[in-house]
């Protein structure tokens, strides 16, 4: 999945869940990567990246591939690159953090 700016800002701001289906919810055993384009988020603490079907989250990565700011404030599950950004999480991550400059807070 690729999510431009725009795309990105849309789908934080007016989602608060996303749902990944497999085939009759089968394990799914290849990367499921979400692409997000774009230098600043503040995602709302309305957004649930941590409401993931748990045969689908190993395999999950979000990646911030032009981020320098990224704020999240939920529970993450997957995997989180943003390599050049300073990344703050309100909450835990159940996976991998790539980060410029992390800062996680309970």
């Amino acid at each position: 999945v690729n999510l431009n700016a725009t795309q990105a800002a849309d789908f934080f701001n007016n989602s608060t869940s996303f749902n990944i289906n497999t085939l009759n919810n089968a394990q799914y055993d290849r990367p499921i990567i979400i692409n997000i384009k774009g230098s600043s988020f503040n995602i709302p603490n309305t957004f649930n990246m941590g409401n993931i079907n748990n045969q689908l989250y190993d395999n999950l990565i979000w990646n911030f591939c032009e981020a320098t700011f990224v704020n999240i404030p939920s529970v993450v599950k997957g995997s989180l690159l943003a390599p050049n950004a300073d990344v703050t999480l309100g909450n835990n991550i159940d996976g991998v953090l790539v980060g410029k400059d992390i800062s996680i807070g309970f």
